[in-house]
């Protein structure tokens, strides 16, 4: 037991020891607030908070130091553990943050702010930690993303904690992220959390890291990636003049075009830079050189003829006149800076569709004093949309002017500050034709004036033709009931529209609101069929509060967002969101990297479709306008893969792997291309099937280690690939299978059997199985693979040594022998197989030992036991069903067929135990395991054993019985022959041959199990002839041996035997190792017939008179004659003859000599004796006799008597004195006398003699 470092004592006596569950060490059971192996640290969370200043703390369960607390009540981290812990928020800190996992959250908006590093712990944990998932199950009610929301109102409560975000935490901090809104600790509360760290279990010290790649406001999108083809940065600039070609800031304009006949990408703001740009190539930018314009802000770039292209100009004045400028197409013109030629107005220009914006030009002089804030031109239309704004009332105006045309200038006043000003085409019920529409987004700055009246933003749709308002949609009809807002303080700051665009082709207007110093920025999709009352879309996106520049990719359904985040620590990025009638869907953003020391700002994106290109200017924040530039434009490729599947690929390759992502297109044909960890890289051609999927072949994988190599996939169009980081795909080695076993309805498990129509559960054991293999499967198969019985996709890892495989529904049958494998991928099998088969109903039986062997051998003895006998149930095809039988049946074995007994359940003659033959299966198995046979004979014994309920399906054993020990000794020699000599000598013939056999009676003729020899003792007697002529006999033993024969017997040759009548001789076999001997009794040598043989003597004599003789020493009387005993040879003829049954025995009645005498119990009567009368007959007669004879005494005598004196008479005693009596009565007193006397004499017992 762990013993104090202190005392010595045992726990630090403030515990128990018991036995640890390792069953080899002990450990202690503290005491309460008593910690560590020995119970030696003692620890309580109030003095964890008092002595270390902490706010919420516990003690570690384990070591007893101070930790922060992390259970159900609360999950706190930070310096002194009043911040909540990574993925939990609440004011206890006992709310899952709805993050998905992939993120932390605000305390107290819950605010999701996504992991970006590539592993950690929330990965590994996702297998064990299923706290969480439901934890995060629980939360789904109360999810405030903008992206789960179906109504504008319930975007009202997420859009104010947007405007209201503000530095939580209750430390005295200087320090407060804007980006997270959490307060930061100080150094001091640094070092410390430093020092705890070893000891901290908080997930806030757990979160280094997470699983990456997901975005999102909830971190709930898997991101599908951009990957950069080219990018292009104009060399020796300063930052001003970088700044002419792609614009200073994110306010200012900036104009993208790309020339697709030349392949030149030209970029301008005040004035044109040139980039060869290349399709399908490279993908690459390389910065040919720059022109110089007016200097004014370029508002347009486009085709003018062949040859050249045009460039406008928009002056900042109130005419609103626009400039043309030529500059020569192609790549081969620019040596480094080029002259633009001025075109007079009337230049006919190929117009398309650009959008401007140019926010805060300066002051410019108009007719009614008033400033232009914004301006737009619609190179489609030639119209060009100025704004000013008068702050005094809350008003803005539009001034609508068409350079091209003699439509007259429109000017229109709308409520609210102008945010925006562009251009659309809208179609409604009063035009069939699209119409050219001004979008106009305003804020209300006075809002805080009139709070019951207020609204956010409006967006306008004005005819750009007659300068009506055709529609106009306030922020208390898209997003809800609106709070009072403040721009520059209070709880809630005024949101606003940044940037609105619109295409045509998807008839979609989108425009971003925002919030000063928020991250965040709400999407607002339109209809533009129906903008005056269409249902808004709605998709709050994080990490930017600023849309700096949008595009709409229209063959991928997609709206391309420049964010720029208020903050300058967070990173810019742009957003490719998917436009349905359904939904905004967030699909993929990409982050840029610092350009010095800030980050970039989109200026402007050109989608070409086409070539699945996106191209944005790029220019980062400068100090100084002398210092470098940081202008650049970026080549962006439109198509990036989201996932693959399957992830997990076996190494052999070859299963179809499905590419899921954006973007995708049939020509040129794509590339899959996969890169192992060893650098190695395979590609497959893809099969298209749409825009967001490609199918293509695993190919095999080269590494050396594929147990747990991961590849890189990527997709590859001419010379175009992707960069994908997050899409991985596992490449195992094939999964070794040791062993299956399914459960049968009570959960018994049941090893390699599964049970046929039932939807069941396959377990399979063994090594090498790989976490997120969706495609995982199992398949049942014949043993050569030839027949699929059924393929179980889905397979369930549990861990690299456990998966369970679904059988499904209506499995019929399936033979045995079939087996079981396993595959990451759906296509490459397991080349091991494990035992299965699907097992039907009861249809028969199969026998065998319970050894497993095919055959048994036993010994024969007085009585062998049977080696144990199990009989299996079966279902049609002889597959075992085990724990699948639930029935309980009759099982028998005997020797005979049962169909070939009358009876087949009769009594076994060669069995002990009749019960022994019969059983009841459980679980499908009988055992018979005490069947004796008695005294087996050596051979094949078959033994037939089945079901009652089927005895048409009957299982056969065969048992070999093998001779046991010797036991007992056998004369195999035949013996009727064989006479003791009495006249003479006689030589026994034939010769006695012995064999010894077992207790069941079988010969043994194993040599090695026979004794070398066997001996034989017996006793002669033969005449000798005295002196005086008698003659007498003398006796002699004589003992012998025979060894054993080739074939196991043994021979005696020449016994020679004699001895007098009547003393026979008798031959007595031993043997070593055999207990009982063999005695074997000899027939004399006869007499004549008519003689017999005296007993005694070697002679014979004559018969007898009256007795018949048959040559032996035996003589019998005749019937009817006696002898004294049966040595006598002299006969008496009984009277009667039947007197005598036998020459030594009476009949019944007689006894005595001759059995001339009666028998007790009978009597003489005549010469033959009967039987004497009943005793109660004779009783009775003489009781009747007594009577008379008592009666006739009293009569005649007692009567007569005088019983009185004479004296007695005188004296008056007695009447009279009787007179005498007369001489009768005298008579009869005598006769009575004698008789009394006469009876007295005991005549049974005299003897009296034989007359």
């Amino acid at each position: 037991c762990p013993l104090s470092d202190v005392d010595g004592l045992v726990c630090s006596d403030r515990g128990t020891c018991r036995g640890a569950a390792s069953g080899t060490d002990a450990e202690c059971v503290c005491e309460a607030d008593y910690y560590g192996a020995a119970c030696g640290v003692y620890c309580t969370a109030a003095a964890c908070e008092s002595s270390l200043g902490l706010a919420n703390a516990q003690c570690n369960a384990t070591t007893g130091a101070c930790e922060c607390q992390d259970n159900n009540a609360g999950h706190f981290a930070g310096a002194v553990c009043d911040d909540c812990a990574t993925l939990y928020w609440g004011p206890e800190c006992d709310r899952a943050c709805p993050c998905n996992g992939r993120g932390s959250c605000d305390r107290y908006t819950a605010t999701c702010a996504c992991f970006e590093s590539s592993n950690g712990h929330l990965a590994s944990r996702a297998a064990t930690d299923t706290s969480l998932q439901r934890v995060l199950a629980s939360r789904a009610a109360t999810d405030t993303s903008l992206s789960a929301r179906t109504t504008m109102q319930d975007t009202l409560p997420v859009l104010r904690a947007m405007t209201a975000r503000r530095c939580t935490g209750a430390l005295s901090v200087t320090v407060c992220a804007r980006a997270t809104g959490v307060a930061a600790a100080t150094g001091t509360q640094q070092r410390v959390l430093a020092s705890r760290a070893a000891t901290d279990t908080s997930l806030a010290h757990r979160a280094l890291s997470a699983r990456d790649g997901y975005i999102g406001v909830l971190c709930e999108v898997l991101n599908t990636e951009f990957s950069v083809a080219g990018s292009a940065t104009p060399g020796d600039l300063t930052a001003a003049a970088g700044a002419e070609l792609v614009g200073s800031s994110a306010t200012a304009p900036s104009v993208l075009f790309r020339d697709s006949a030349f392949g030149v990408l030209y970029s301008g703001a005040t004035a044109l830079a040139a980039f060869a740009s290349e399709g399908w190539g490279n993908g690459t930018l390389a910065y040919l050189g720059e022109a110089q314009v007016d200097g004014n802000a370029i508002g347009s770039i486009g085709v003018l003829n062949a040859t050249h292209i045009v460039v406008r100009t928009a002056p900042g004045n109130a005419n609103l006149t626009l400039s043309s400028f030529a500059v020569r197409r192609g790549t081969d013109v620019w040596i480094r800076n080029v002259t633009a030629t001025a075109l007079n107005g009337g230049a006919s220009v190929q117009r398309t569709r650009s959008v401007v914006r140019n926010r805060k030009m300066g002051v410019l002089a108009t007719p009614d004093g008033e400033n232009i804030t914004l301006s737009a031109f619609d190179l489609a239309t030639g119209t060009m949309a100025a704004i000013t704004v008068n702050a005094s009332t809350d008003t803005s105006t539009v001034f609508i002017q068409h350079s091209v045309s003699n439509v007259p200038g429109l000017a229109v006043t709308v409520d609210g500050a102008a945010t925006f000003v562009g251009f659309g085409n809208v179609t409604d019920s009063l035009s069939s034709a699209p119409r050219s529409v001004v979008v106009l987004a305003t804020q209300r700055t006075l809002a805080a004036l009139a709070p019951a009246a207020s609204w956010w933003f409006t967006i306008y749709t004005i005819d750009a033709e007659s300068g009506d308002v055709l529609a106009s949609r306030s922020s208390t009809e898209l997003v809800g009931a609106t709070a009072p807002c403040n721009h520059t303080s209070g709880t809630v700051q005024c949101p606003y529209v940044t940037r609105c665009v619109s295409s045509d082709e998807l008839s979609v207007l989108v425009c971003a609101a925002s919030v000063y110093a928020s991250d965040n920025t709400l999407l607002i999709a339109l209809p533009l069929e129906n903008v005056t009352g269409g249902a808004p879309l709605l998709l709050e996106v994080p990490e930017g509060g600023n849309v700096t520049a949008a595009a709409f990719d229209v063959l991928d359904s997609c709206v391309l967002l420049g964010m720029a985040p208020f903050t300058t620590s967070t990173a810019t990025s742009v957003y490719r969101v998917r436009v349905t009638t359904q939904a905004l869907t967030l699909v993929s953003q990409l982050r840029f990297a610092l350009a010095g020391a800030a980050y970039p700002v989109v200026q402007q994106m050109l989608v070409n479709s086409s070539s699945r290109s996106l191209f944005a200017s790029l220019m980062a924040a400068s100090s100084s306008s002398l210092g470098a530039s940081s202008a650049s434009v970026q080549h962006i490729n439109l198509f990036g893969i989201w996932k693959v599947d399957p992830r997990v690929v076996d190494r052999d390759g070859g299963t179809l792997v499905t590419y899921i992502g954006t973007g995708f297109i049939a020509s040129p044909t794509p590339m899959c291309v996969l890169t192992d960890d060893t650098g190695a890289t395979a590609e497959a051609p893809a099969l298209f099937a749409n825009d967001s999927t490609v199918y293509c072949n695993a190919t095999l994988s080269v590494a050396a280690d594929s147990i747990c190599d991961t590849a890189t996939l990527n997709l590859r169009y001419a010379n175009r690939t992707t960069a994908t980081t997050l899409v991985t795909m596992l490449r195992p080695l094939s999964a070794t299978v040791v062993s299956a076993a399914t459960e049968t309805r009570g959960g018994i498990e049941v090893p390699s059997h599964s049970l046929q129509d039932v939807a069941s559960f396959i377990t399979v054991i063994g090594y090498g199985f790989v976490a997120g293999a969706t495609a995982a499967a199992c398949r049942h198969e014949s043993s050569d693979g030839t027949t699929v019985y059924f393929t179980a996709p889905n397979a369930t890892f549990v861990n690299s040594t456990l998966v369970i495989c679904h059988q499904p529904e209506g499995v019929a049958p399936t033979p045995p022998g079939s087996v079981l494998r396993y595959s990451h991928d759906g296509f490459v099998y397991s080349p091991t197989s494990v035992p299965f088969v699907v097992v039907g109903e009861f249809s028969g039986v199969v026998v065998s030992f319970a050894s497993g062997l095919t055959s048994s051998a036993i010994r024969a003895a007085e009585i062998s036991l049977v080696p144990p006998i199990l009989v299996q149930t079966t279902d049609a095809l002889k597959n075992l069903l085990g724990l699948f039988d639930a029935t309980s049946l009759t099982a028998r074995c005997s020797l005979v067929l049962p169909l070939l007994s009358a009876d087949f359940s009769g009594v076994q003659a060669a069995v002990v135990d009749q019960d022994s033959l019969q059983h009841i299966t459980a679980n499908g198995v009988a055992l018979f395991d005490n069947i004796t046979l008695i005294k087996p004979a050596a051979g094949s014994l078959a033994l037939y054993c089945y079901v009652t309920a089927n005895l048409f399906s009957v299982g056969e054993v065969t048992v070999t019985v093998a001779p046991g020990t010797p036991s007992q000794m056998l004369i195999v020699s035949p013996q009727a022959a064989w006479l003791s000599g009495v006249l003479t000598t006689l030589v026994l013939d034939p010769s006695p041959e012995i064999t010894l056999s077992d207790a069941a009676g079988n010969v043994i003729s194993d040599l090695d199990s026979l004794p070398s020899s066997i001996d034989l003792a017996y006793v002669n007697a033969n005449p000798l002839t005295n002196e005086d002529g008698t003659t007498t006999s003398t006796s002699g033993s004589v003992l012998t041996g025979a060894s054993v024969a080739a074939d196991g017997t043994y021979t005696f040759s020449g016994v020679s035997v004699q001895s007098p009548f009547g003393q026979v001789v008798q031959l007595r076999f031993t043997a070593d190792g055999i207990a009982q001997s063999l005695t074997i009794t000899l027939t004399q040598e006869s007499c004549t017939p008519s003689e017999y043989g005296v007993a005694g003597t070697f002679s014979c004599a004559p018969c007898p008179a009256d007795a018949v003789c048959d040559g032996s020493t035996t003589v019998a009387a005749f019937p009817g004659f006696w002898r004294s005993s049966a040595a006598s040879v002299v006969m008496y003829e009984c009277t009667p003859g039947d007197a005598c049954p036998t020459a030594l025995t009476c009949a019944a009645a007689y006894t005595g000599a001759v059995c001339g005498s009666c028998a007790p119990g009978f009597g003489r009567s005549g010469t033959s004796c009967a039987a004497c009368a009943s005793a109660a007959a004779n009783w009775g007669v003489t009781f009747a006799i007594v009577a008379a004879l008592g009666v006739l005494v009293y009569a005649l005598s007692v009567h007569t008597v005088a019983f009185t004196a004479i004296e007695d008479v005188a004296a008056g005693l007695a009447e009279r004195v009787h007179e005498d009596s007369g001489v009768v009565s005298v008579v009869a007193k005598l006769v009575v006398s004698h008789l009394q006397v006469v009876a007295l004499i005991p005549a049974r017992a005299l003897s009296l003699p034989q007359w």
